[in-house]
This record gives structure tokens, sequence and C-alpha cells, in this order.
């Protein structure tokens, strides 16, 4: 049977750094959190919880087309 990982962050800081070159906005944020994972099996009753500290670290690249228009996309680790 296929298992799902469901992730939830309850809580969470952190902070965010960026930098601007015109038209294109590179960041990168880092934090810790304290989260909940929950495995589902389709087709089952089975299901575990566990309540840990994780730490996050990320990159993030954003086009700037307009004031009102952008697009991000960026990567994310989470221990």
């Amino acid at each position: 049977m296929k298992k799902l990982l469901l992730l939830l962050l309850l809580t969470g800081s952190g902070f965010m750094a960026s930098a601007q070159y015109y038209p294109v906005k590179f960041g990168f944020r880092a934090g810790g959190t304290y989260a909940t994972f929950s495995g589902y099996s389709y087709g089952g009753s089975e299901a575990q919880m566990k309540y840990r500290p994780s730490f996050f670290a990320g990159a993030t690249v954003e086009l700037l087309f307009s004031e009102s228009f952008s697009i991000e996309s960026g990567l994310s680790y989470v221990s």
C-alpha cells in the first residue's frame, strides 16, 4: 500500500533575508518549528503521529514583471 506523508507546521520562528537585482529577487529563509508528521495507508486504518522540534531552511527566486505581478519559486529543507 502507498503511504502518504503529511507535514503540518504548528508554530515556528525564523528569519528571512533577500537581495534584489531588478527584475530578480533572491531570498533565504531559515528557522525552527514544532512539526506534526502523520503517515497514512490507503485502504487501511494505519496512522502515526510524531511531535518534535524541526529545523527548516530554503532559498527563493522571484521574477518581478511589474509592481503587481511576480512569480516566486523556491526549495526548502525540513529536518
